[in-house]
């Protein structure tokens, strides 16, 4: 004993569930060492219970965090499941209906902001669409309802061979505008899905043949072209060619339709790393209610409506122009003519 005292100094020793302190004490006449032994109860008692007291407050405060990690959870997840209830509710009736949220900086606020803008898009597509189906119907209707009209009441009773020639030319001429309606809404259908057919074509070229073949075709006489007076490399895009030269044409063909035998102006300049084609004309115009609807299919406005068409081209040449990543920037004054900016990338020929 006295040599483990000696090694631990001051410090208790712990021996068969007794606690023992010695101490040194010296006199004048000689050296003592005094041993003192107790067994603590009141400490041992004490400690049993504190162990028990963490064992019970580590349980109970065990349930308390899975209660309240529960709690927090559901009260988390409530924005998330306010979303998925709101957009689970919103179908093809009632497309106008947005998410609802409060907080404007959460990332809920982003997602259920988000969804809007996606709802925004699909009700806007779903309004052309519907607006596309009727007016492609009723387009469709009128020259079917006079080719039958004629047939039917040509048919009623004998009629002499130049009345017969007449009705004959008549549903020609309808079934003739009734095939250039299909093949409107072909081009418009093929817009996208054709794009990927990608080469590479010289602009400026692509241009005058458009311009011959109206030229040809149609008689326009009336029209115009500039190119650039230093052309240091070949003007070249990337695109499907007959895509391009469908919605090309269709500004073109349209700027001499409207413009009453005026002069229209097709040119090709470069703009940093992009190529810029411009047509424009100074026939009718259009104002700003009538540019809003333009792009749409089938629409025509009133003045336009004493000219010959089915009002499709420029949203066949829109979407044509949107397939290939190309910006089309369209103004226009009434009585002042009618200004459309194509930007293009411009493709440098690398094997120069």
């Amino acid at each position: 004993f006295l040599k483990k005292k000696k090694k631990k100094g001051s410090k208790p020793i712990e021996e068969n569930g007794k606690t023992f302190i010695g101490l040194p004490f010296t006199d004048a006449n000689d050296s003592f060492f005094i041993v003192a032994s107790a067994v603590d109860y009141v400490g041992a008692e004490k400690l049993k219970h504190m162990v028990e007291s963490m064992v019970v407050s580590f349980f109970i405060f065990l349930i308390f965090v899975v209660l309240a990690g529960h709690y927090l959870a559901k009260k988390a997840l409530e924005p998330i499941q306010s979303v998925i209830f709101q957009v689970k509710s919103i179908s093809a009736n009632n497309l106008h209906e947005r998410v609802a949220y409060e907080n404007n900086k959460d990332e809920i606020a982003q997602l259920s902001s988000t969804f809007n803008s996606m709802l925004e898009r699909l009700e806007n597509d779903f309004l052309r669409q519907m607006a596309f189906v009727s007016n492609a119907s009723h387009e469709l209707r009128n020259p079917l309802a006079a080719m039958i009209g004629q047939a039917e009441i040509t048919l009623m009773k004998e009629r002499e061979n130049s009345h017969y020639k007449d009705v004959l030319e008549t549903i020609f001429s309808d079934a003739l505008r009734l095939k250039k309606i299909v093949n409107s809404l072909l081009q418009l259908s093929q817009a996208s899905a054709d794009s990927k057919s990608v080469s590479t074509i010289r602009l400026d070229e692509m241009v005058l043949d458009i311009i011959e073949n109206l030229t040809r075709t149609k008689g326009y006489r009336q029209i115009e072209i500039l190119l650039p007076e230093e052309m240091g490399e070949e003007l070249l895009v990337k695109g499907n060619p007959s895509l391009l030269e469908v919605g090309i044409g269709n500004l073109i063909d349209n700027a001499c339709k409207y413009s009453d035998g005026k002069e229209v102006i097709c040119s090709i300049e470069k703009d940093g790393k992009d190529l810029l084609l411009v047509v424009e004309d100074h026939g009718l115009g259009m104002s700003e209610l009538e540019m809003k609807y333009c792009l749409d299919p089938f629409y025509r406005s009133e003045s336009a409506r004493k000219k010959e068409g089915f009002g499709i081209g420029l949203a066949v040449s829109n979407s044509i122009f949107k397939s290939h990543g190309v910006d089309m920037q369209l103004s226009s004054q009434p009585g002042k003519g009618t200004r459309i900016q194509l930007r293009f990338p411009f493709a440098v020929n690398r094997n120069r």
